[in-house]
């Protein structure tokens, strides 16, 4: 159903029994509901609903709207982050309708969008994408059951302290979730071969992250592959023939400590099946800001592939063996990235404390390693880095940015360009940064700028945008700088912030950078954030969408729907346009 509306839209009309509907002290109808972007439309989806709204905004701020059904029972919705498909994940209705996943294309140019549904063999409340669009990795996400915790009486004025914390254990987000099971979609595949499922591991052994490898050219010819990641093991398990295959198995890859682990996947060299490797780093204990006197080693794993020593596949149905080898570090290990140096290709390893960076030769992992180490004018118990260019995708040296910190305010830039002095590159220091940082890559044609900020730390909630041509850094100290979110076009950064005529009182702004020139725009919102979105417009230019509401950092939002549309190169009010919205079922 397609609608184009002026001055208010009527998102779901209608009441629901299925629908996630509550009422706040003035009467106002509250909702829970999944939002996100895609490239030309912001889609809609009720938690517990049937149904999906693709609201498409067009010039001077209008809209028209479609809905298109899903599967019964709504658990997650989410687009790819590419903006070119929502997924979809319902749990059915026991006794009437399997549960489901729903994908769909998104549309352009007012078209309707393409929509394919897979029947599941059983409910599922996570999913992870494969960064090249091809699988959908379901998979069961696990909640804490306070149910057990009774709520402790605090005298007024004095402070509670427990002997031990109340306990809590952790339990499907859905109720008769099979927890060790994986259901992988190929959206490539046929329809009658496009669904397949695995139990991986123990049947009380969740995955905690799927990792999806990209072509591999192994022994035995092209795979593609997936570790799957429990809290204390993980597991591999060939993709392309999985469906074909039935005998194709999980393999135990390796046990895991109990602290944090990142997997990587390396092709090699183009014109060898030999040298194809997973990378894991694998941290045995906590870090230094929790412990200042720790004892604690890491572990760069290493696993590579070889021809079977028999004839016959294995039980698994593997066509080749893993080897696994590695590099021990009596130091924690706080990162690793593949880098390329005067001396070749090598895995860059960051240690702490006392930081420095130990060069791995991945063709010869147990040999003397070269070692760089890294002087900070403060003494910096952890570091860590974010990487600021990649030589293999965007040609010139490989950069990072190292951070000292959540103590010690202080940032240097690395670049792996070797000198006749500095094989590995010169570190500079010209920057402060309060904390660990996170970065956002900006497309073209901004593509040198990068968007700095503190990483889950109070000390500051605004953000920094980085040149990396002249390595100039401005400042947004921004009250509070939530929803970063830089436009698919490159030209300018969208976030809520406080009102900085409200003396810092919690009333939340729409904010716009641009980009060209680093001018900043606020305009006020009617009502809470609940999300923003930059949405490309049909006939050119783009549009921000903001929903009101109450959102988390990764559930759905709370809300009454209400939507306002601003045009994004200028955020006015008096040209803005808003969107009324009950969200209780489409007519």
């Amino acid at each position: 159903m397609r609608s184009r509306h002026l001055v208010s839209i009527v998102l779901f009309a209608g009441l629901s029994a299925a629908a996630c509907t509550s009422r706040t002290r003035s009467g106002e109808s509250r909702h829970s509901f999944f939002a996100a972007s895609l490239e030309q439309q912001v889609a809609l989806v009720e938690v517990g609903g049937d149904r999906a709204v693709f609201v498409a905004p067009h010039a001077n701020q209008e809209v028209d709207w479609r809905t298109a059904t899903v599967g019964k029972g709504v658990v997650l919705a989410k687009a790819s982050e590419d903006g070119r498909r929502l997924f979809v994940v319902s749990k059915g209705e026991q006794g009437s309708e399997p549960p489901t996943l729903t994908v769909f294309e998104g549309a352009t140019n007012g078209e309707a969008n393409a929509a394919r549904r897979f029947e599941l063999p059983s409910a599922h409340s996570a999913l992870a994408v494969d960064p090249t669009g091809r699988w959908v990795g379901l998979y069961t996400r696990m909640k804490q059951d306070l149910s057990g915790i009774q709520a402790e009486s605090v005298v007024p004025g004095q402070v509670s302290a427990l002997a031990d914390p109340p306990a809590f254990s952790l339990i499907p987000a859905l109720e008769g979730e099979i927890q060790n099971e994986v259901v992988l979609v190929d959206l490539d595949a046929s329809p009658e071969l496009a669904v397949s499922s695995r139990l991986v591991g123990e049947p009380n052994e969740p995955p905690v992250q799927l990792w999806f490898s990209p072509v591999l050219q192994l022994p035995a010819g092209p795979r593609r592959l997936l570790v799957s990641q429990s809290s204390s093991r993980a597991f591999l398990l060939e993709l392309d023939r999985l469906a074909a295959n039935p005998a194709v198995q999980p393999e135990l890859l390796t046990t895991l400590p109990t602290s944090s682990t990142t997997v990587m996947f390396d092709d090699g060299a183009p014109d060898r099946t030999d040298d194809a490797r997973i990378v894991m780093l694998l941290t045995e204990s906590s870090t230094p800001i929790l412990n200042r006197d720790p004892v604690m080693s890491s572990r760069l794993a290493m696993f590579t592939f070889a021809p079977l020593s028999g004839a016959a596949p294995q039980a698994s149905g593997r066509e080749f063996e893993t080897v696994s080898t590695g590099v021990d570090f009596k130091r924690y290990a706080s990162e690793f990235a593949f880098v390329n140096t005067a001396a070749g290709r090598r895995i860059a390893v960051l240690v702490n404390p006392s930081p420095a960076v130990v060069f791995v030769d991945p063709d010869d992992p147990t040999g003397n390693a070269a070692t760089m180490d890294l002087a900070f004018a403060h003494n910096a118990l952890e570091v860590h880095w974010v990487r600021t260019r990649t030589a293999a995708t965007e040609g010139g040296a490989d950069a990072f940015l190292l951070s000292a910190g959540i103590i010690v305010n202080e940032t240097a830039y690395w670049s792996l360009e070797p000198t006749s002095e500095q094989p590995f590159g010169n570190v500079q220091q010209p920057f402060s940064f309060p904390g660990v940082l996170e970065l956002l890559d900006v497309p073209p044609p901004h593509e040198d700028l990068k968007i700095l900020r503190p990483s889950g730390y109070c000390c500051f909630t605004g953000f920094y945008v980085l040149d990396r041509r002249t390595l100039s850094v401005m400042s947004f100290s921004e009250s509070s700088a939530a929803s970063l979110r830089v436009s698919p076009d490159g030209r300018h950064v969208s976030y809520f912030t406080t009102d900085p005529d409200k003396n810092g009182l919690t009333e939340w702004v729409g904010a716009t950078v641009n980009l060209d020139d680093l001018t900043v725009t606020h305009f006020p919102l009617d009502g809470r954030r609940g999300a923003m979105f930059d949405v490309a417009r049909p006939e050119g230019g783009r549009a921000i969408v903001v929903l009101g509401g109450d959102s988390s950092t990764d559930g759905p939002i709370q809300g009454d729907g209400t939507m306002t549309v601003f045009d994004a190169e200028s955020p006015k009010v008096s040209t803005a346009r808003s969107y009324s919205a009950l969200l209780l079922g489409a007519p």
